[in-house]
């Protein structure tokens, strides 16, 4: 959680590249101990950092990923990535869904 953390405030300093690579590697860390549930948070982060670098591909991706980890271990947790991922999904039939 320690790296999840100095991302946030790199994101909050405005340093999108350093929070990226923070997010980026508190991601691959929490994966490789196990700990879904930081991982999903560093995803979380690493997406908003990806989106204020312009990158909204890179962005929803990360969403994405956060959300298939939570959905089985903090349902309300990925309620919220929802709400990100409707932020950023064009209108049409199927934009409640998430993919």
């Amino acid at each position: 959680m320690t790296l999840h953390n100095l991302g946030e405030v790199a994101l909050l300093q405005n340093r999108f590249d350093k929070a990226a690579e923070l997010y980026g590697q508190g991601v691959e860390l929490s994966r490789s101990t196990g700990d879904r549930y930081s991982q999903a948070w560093s995803l979380i982060g690493l997406g908003k950092a990806r989106k204020a670098l312009g990158d909204l591909a890179a962005a929803v991706a990360s969403w994405r990923r956060a959300h298939a980890l939570l959905v089985a271990i903090d349902p309300d947790a990925a309620t919220r990535v929802v709400e990100l991922l409707g932020e950023h999904r064009p209108p049409g039939p199927d934009s409640a869904a998430v993919q």
